[in-house]
């Protein structure tokens, strides 16, 4: 368990004597369990990030090209002196 999530299963064979884990056996099992854990845990966020910022700048980049062209369209309109009225003389 790591952040109250289960993330993965430690899974051990007997002793290779036969012999049952002591409580000794038993607690470092359990630390080694828990540092996997978090371990785990923390490359799984780690991947997240990742992810999460791929999908960001691919979305920036694929809004910000056809948008980069409206505003291009919009700045030249807004600049442009508009055309004189067709029959009006200036």
């Amino acid at each position: 368990m790591a952040g109250g999530k289960e993330v993965g299963i430690l899974c051990i064979s007997q002793k290779s004597t036969k012999q049952v884990f002591s409580s000794d056996d038993l607690y470092l099992l359990e630390g080694i369990a828990s540092v996997s854990a978090m371990a785990l845990h923390s490359a799984m966020l780690t991947r997240d990030v990742n992810v999460r910022d791929t999908f960001v700048s691919i979305a920036s980049h694929e809004l910000r090209s056809p948008l980069t062209s409206v505003l291009g369209y919009t700045e030249l309109l807004i600049n442009k002196d508009p055309p004189e009225a067709p029959g009006r003389s200036g």
